[in-house]
């Protein structure tokens, strides 16, 4: 049971989608806020339309985004009440297609110092925001989080109680 290298964790596609659909109903930060520095147009289907279907926000108003929100939303998410992280399996899925709108691989990037990142700003899946001001912390985070995950696998004895439970 010797311990697992970084491109074996890369490798468990399983592990890899329960961090990620752990992250989306649960995720580090509950709300992003940003002051507006000029007027900014709201496309309708995100706000209720004004009269020629747009909202403006006002220069100098604040805005708030939430993660907490938009990864539970039942418009971007099929079952988005449940926890189902096979769905990040699936690639024709809004899971992937989320994913791929926040890592944005042929888009543009920004390197902040930790490396190369897409904006992520447009993707429903934002667990460690977007932006400029995304956690440089995040792949960090995602391999913390595997090693645990692993090592409580490896080292926890679970046992099915008999009877097993049928589906309910």
């Amino acid at each position: 049971l010797r311990t697992p290298t970084y491109e074996e964790l890369k490798a468990l596609p399983v592990l890899d989608a329960v961090i990620r659909e752990t992250l989306r109903m649960h995720p580090p930060i509950h709300s992003i806020m940003r002051k507006v520095r000029s007027d900014m147009p709201v496309p309708p289907t995100l706000a209720a339309p004004s009269k020629d279907g747009t909202y403006i926000v006002p220069a100098g108003h604040f805005v708030m985004a939430s993660p907490a929100i938009s990864q539970i939303d039942p418009s971007q998410w099929a079952q988005a009440d449940r926890w189902l992280p096979e769905r990040w399996n699936d690639t024709d899925g809004e899971a992937q297609a989320a994913f791929k709108l926040y890592t944005d691989e042929n888009g543009e990037k920004v390197d902040y110092g930790f490396g190369a990142v897409s904006k992520g700003t447009e993707s429903p899946y934002q667990p460690f925001g977007a932006g400029r001001h995304r956690c440089i912390g995040e792949q960090f985070a995602y391999l913390q989080l595997g090693a645990l995950i692993c090592t409580m696998v490896r080292r926890v004895e679970m046992k099915l109680v008999a009877p097993f439970p049928g589906p309910n």
